[in-house]
C-alpha cells in the first residue's frame, strides 16, 4: 500500500518490554511483602508482655547512601528476666532498619539516658518466643514510604507486562484479520466497526486517573518524609511544593473529566463510508447524549498528525507536527428541540497529497476529530480516531446505505 514508511529500528521485539518491566514488579512485590510483614509484626506487638530491661551496649551508626544520602541506625544490646531466666535481646524498632537523623537521634537520646543512669526501660517481649523482643512499639517513617513506593514500582512494572503481553496479542491478532482481509487494514481495527465510532473518552479518562493516583502517590511519599523530618531546607520544600501542586492539578483534570464524562456520556461518530480515502469528500454526524446548549455552535476539527520518533533509549523523543488542520462551526442540530440529546452534521474534503494513518512505521502518521463547544457547566469536548487509508481498488470502499 502506498504511504508506507521504513520501521524504526529501535523498535523492541515482543517480549522485550515485559523483561524490562518485570524487575520494577518483582522489586515491588518485595518491598510489598516486607511492608506486610512488618506491619503483621507490629499489630502481634500488641499482645506482647511489658517488661523492665537494662542496656548493655548502645550506639547510633551512620549511613551513607549510594546517592550521598544519610541515614542512621541505632544498634543496642539488653538484658531483662523472664520466668525467672535472664534474656538478651537486640531490637530497638519494629522496623529494624535505618531512617532519618530527626527520627532516630530521639529515640537513641532517650536510650542513652538509660544506660548512663543505668535505669531499666520497659520493652515488649514475646511470652510464647521470648527470642522475639522490641523497645519501641512504633510505626516508622520507611514503613509508611516503603508500601507506597512498592506499590508505585508494582503499577510500573505490572502495567508494562501487561501492556507488552496485550500489545503483542493485538498484533497476532491484528495479523490474523489482515490476511483475511487483504487490501482492508481497516477491518483490524474494532473501534470502526458499521461506520460507527467510539470516542476515546473512557481511554483517556482511564489513562488520566492511572497517571493521577501514580504521580500523587509518588509525591505523598516525598511529603510524609518532609512532614516528619524538620530540618529540611527551604529550597527542598519548595520543589517538593511544586510537586504537589502539579499533582493536584493532574487530579484536577481528572476529577474535570469524570464530570464531563458523568454529563455527556460517550459520545459516538456516525461515518458515511469506511475508510475515508484522501482525494474525496466524506461526511458525518457527532452524536451526544446530552442536548448541546452552545449558542456559539460546534466546533468541528480534522487533523492529520505527524510523529517521529528521533534518537535511542533515553535520549530518544517524539516530535508531533500537524501536517492539514481544518475546521468548521456546525450550528445545525438533527435532532428535534424536545429530544436530550443531539446530533451535529459536517462534512470534509481530504487533500489527495496527505498520507493515510499508519500507527507501525516512525514517522507515525494519524488522523483525528475533534468535537467541542462552550455549554453552561461543564464544557463539551471529544476525539475520535478516523480510518484515512488510500484504496486502490474503489470498490473496497464501504458506503453507508441510508434506511
Amino acid at each position: 500500500m502506498a504511504g508506507k514508511t521504513v520501521r524504526s529500528k529501535s523498535e523492541l521485539p515482543s517480549g522485550c518490554l515485559a523483561l524490562f518491566g518485570l524487575p520494577f514488579f518483582a522489586g515491588g512485590l518485595a518491598m510489598l511483602s516486607v511492608s506486610i510483614y512488618l506491619l503483621g509484626y507490629y499489630f502481634q506487638t500488641k499482645t506482647w508482655k511489658e517488661v523492665p530491661a537494662r542496656i548493655q551496649f548502645l550506639d547510633l551508626v551512620k549511613h551513607r547512601g549510594s546517592k550521598g544520602g544519610t541515614n542512621y541506625s541505632i544498634k543496642a544490646e539488653y538484658n531483662f528476666i523472664l520466668d525467672g531466666k535472664e534474656k538478651i535481646g537486640t531490637r530497638v524498632l519494629v522496623d529494624d532498619s535505618s531512617g532519618p537523623y530527626s527520627e532516630m537521634d530521639p529515640l537513641y537520646r532517650i536510650l542513652l539516658k538509660h544506660k548512663n543512669e543505668r535505669t531499666p526501660i520497659s520493652i515488649f517481649v514475646d511470652p510464647t518466643a521470648p527470642q522475639h523482643s522490641v523497645i519501641f512499639r512504633r510505626i516508622s517513617t520507611s514503613m509508611l514510604i516503603m508500601p507506597i513506593i512498592g506499590f508505585i514500582l508494582c503499577i510500573v512494572g505490572g502495567g508494562i507486562i501487561v501492556g507488552d503481553i496485550y500489545g503483542w496479542y493485538c498484533r497476532r491478532r491484528r495479523s490474523s484479520i489482515l490476511n483475511e482481509n487483504p487490501g482492508r487494514p481497516w477491518r483490524a481495527e474494532e473501534k470502526w466497526k458499521d461506520f460507527s465510532v467510539q470516542a476515546e473518552t473512557t481511554t483517556n479518562l482511564f489513562i488520566i486517573w492511572i497517571v493521577a493516583i501514580v504521580f500523587s502517590t509518588f509525591v505523598s511519599v516525598f511529603m510524609i518524609a518532609l512532614w516528619v523530618d524538620s530540618v529540611v531546607p527551604i529550597f527542598v520544600k519548595l520543589i517538593i511544593g511544586l510537586f504537589a501542586l502539579i499533582a493536584l492539578s493532574i487530579l484536577g483534570w481528572a476529577i474535570y473529566l469524570t464530570l464531563q464524562y458523568f454529563k455527556y456520556g460517550i459520545p459516538s461518530l456516525l461515518l458515511s463510508q469506511i475508510p475515508l480515502v484522501p482525494g474525496t469528500e466524506f461526511s458525518g454526524v457527532v452524536f451526544v447524549k446530552k442536548r448541546l446548549a452552545a449558542e456559539d455552535g460546534v466546533s468541528i476539527k480534522i487533523r492529520c498528525i505527524k510523529s517521529l520518533t528521533v534518537g535511542h533509549g533515553k535520549q530518544s523523543k517524539t516530535i508531533t507536527e500537524d501536517l492539514f488542520v481544518k475546521e468548521q462551526v456546525v450550528r445545525v442540530d438533527l435532532m428535534r428541540s424536545g429530544k436530550d440529546s443531539s446530533a451535529v452534521p459536517f462534512s470534509f474534503a481530504i487533500p489527495g497529497d496527505l498520507p493515510e494513518r499508519d500507527s507501525e512505521s516512525n514517522p507515525r502518521f494519524s488522523w483525528k476529530l475533534n468535537a467541542q463547544a462552550s455549554t453552561p457547566g461543564i464544557d463539551f469536548e471529544t476525539d475520535f480516531e478516523l480510518p484515512v487509508y488510500k484504496v486502490e481498488d474503489p470498490s473496497l470502499i464501504e458506503k453507508r446505505v441510508l434506511s
